[in-house]
């Protein structure tokens, strides 16, 4: 386990305190002129990464970036149950974020990294916002309405698998037991994403060497250069039935990470 070398801050902000996070402040030297959000996956994914994401915030605070990761409404310890979620709601909650660690830090810019659903929406933002520097996205979901079904897939073959002991059927409103109200399905199938969007540093992280992918990594390799796509594997597969609920975590990620952003953001 990576110690810290700062002490994070646990914290409530956005609308009525609404939102839960948690502010790793950056060493004392050298300190960055920006700071970083890590944007959550949703649902079950959320979970699986946990662990890294904690460990990527400290190898980042300890590189002078002030960080922070947070939970989007619904989800984590934020108010809400998720039967009210949707993207635009987490995308409020994301620029809620980034306001949040600029006024902590005092910077201007950011950066932002995120990892499935996270990486989406990290990248709508980049797209949107003047003030982001840098983009890091692991697996980002391209095409929503693929990923809900790739998902509803990945539900039926974990009910399915003979050494679970609940219930084989189906809960209405949820999947792989976290909320997925009908409203959040439909904002996730509107979902696509365009690789020449950002007009910013993107770096493309893919976990496997699928050539499904290879349209991806053109696409971005043509836009950001040579050097803005690599894969780094994990050691679980997203779409493992038998691993829905354990961690995805490879080491050689938090490490990319903090070289990737000191190298993009100045």
């Amino acid at each position: 386990m990576i110690a810290a070398a700062t002490t994070p801050v646990p914290l409530f902000f956005g609308p009525a305190d609404s939102l839960y996070g948690v502010y790793h402040p950056p060493d004392a030297s050298p300190r960055r002129a920006g700071a970083i959000v890590l944007c959550h996956p949703g649902g079950h994914e959320y979970l699986r990464v946990q662990r890294i994401y904690r460990n990527a915030a400290v190898a980042l605070a300890r590189l002078g970036f002030a960080v922070l990761r947070f939970d989007y409404s619904g989800c984590g310890d934020s108010a809400g149950d998720g039967t009210e979620s949707d993207l635009a709601a987490w995308s409020a909650d994301l620029d809620a974020a980034i306001g949040e660690v600029q006024r902590r830090a005092g910077a201007s810019r950011v950066a932002l990294a995120g990892v499935r659903l996270g990486a989406s929406l990290a990248w709508r933002a980049a797209c949107d916002r003047q003030d982001v520097d840098a983009l890091v996205a692991w697996d980002p979901v391209m095409d929503g309405s693929a990923y809900v079904d790739e998902l509803l897939a990945l539900e039926a073959r974990w009910l399915a698998d003979p050494s679970r002991a609940k219930s084989a059927r189906r809960t209405p409103g949820t999947l792989l037991g976290f909320a997925f109200p009908p409203r959040l399905e439909q904002s996730l199938r509107a979902l696509r994403i365009e690789p020449a969007g950002p007009r910013t540093a993107v770096f493309v992280v893919d976990s496997i060497a699928d050539p499904s992918r290879h349209s991806l990594r053109d696409r971005v390799q043509q836009v950001y250069g040579p050097k803005s796509y690599a894969v780094v594997p994990a050691f679980t597969d997203w779409d493992a039935a038998a691993a829905v609920h354990t961690a995805v975590y490879p080491p050689q990620f938090a490490q990319a990470l903090g070289a990737v952003f000191a190298a993009l953001v100045r």
